[in-house]
């Protein structure tokens, strides 16, 4: 299987599962070939998205903790191993440079999408990396059928509330729920 490779390109992208086809604002997406063309970039980034390889773990762990997303509760080990294990192909990870800028865990149980693990690299905020990997995934997912996305974000995160709200997300009139299943790590109860 090929690996995925997104990279945005202002204005036209070319179709690797249709020999010498160009297509402008186009997603195609197809379950067995791991290549997606996508549509315009905004910020005009040089970032490769692709599918997470298992190589990825230490570099993505690593993301991850600079980014503030890792806490006592939750170990990011067992959530990538956890992850590729259901819709590995939802897992993205944006490359610069040959490194690691960006990740997105994104999920479909058939009634809605979620978004998990969204980090961008905090020298590279503010400047599309993000946009780029969530239009990545969202397209993703409505090419597997989900009619809506949530995600959950800590009510005291304004700044990316604010960020999913200049995407168009909108804060739901609901109440979130948990109860962990599996401790990660002895002694927790809450993540």
């Amino acid at each position: 299987m090929e690996s995925t490779d997104l990279r945005y390109r202002p204005v036209a992208v070319r179709n690797p599962l249709i020999a010498g086809q160009i297509f402008s604002h186009h997603l195609l997406y197809k379950r067995h070939v791991t290549c997606y063309p996508i549509h315009f970039n905004k910020y005009n980034i040089n970032m490769k998205i692709r599918t997470f390889q298992t190589d990825d773990t230490a570099a993505v762990i690593q993301l991850w903790q600079a980014c503030g997303l890792t806490t006592a509760t939750n170990d990011p080990l067992r959530d990538i191993e956890r992850k590729l294990l259901v819709d590995a192909d939802l897992f993205l990870v944006g490359e610069k440079d040959g490194r690691i800028v960006a990740t997105v865990m994104g999920g479909y149980e058939g009634h809605r999408g979620w978004l998990n693990y969204l980090a961008v690299a905090p020298e590279l905020r503010r400047q599309g990396y993000g946009q780029a990997i969530v239009h990545a995934i969202e397209q993703m997912l409505t090419a597997k059928g989900a009619p809506k996305i949530n995600l959950q974000v800590r009510t005291s995160n304004q700044t990316v509330i604010e960020f999913y709200q200049t995407l168009g997300y909108h804060i739901d009139n609901v109440v979130s729920l948990g109860k962990r299943l599996v401790q990660d790590n002895k002694g927790e109860s809450d993540g």
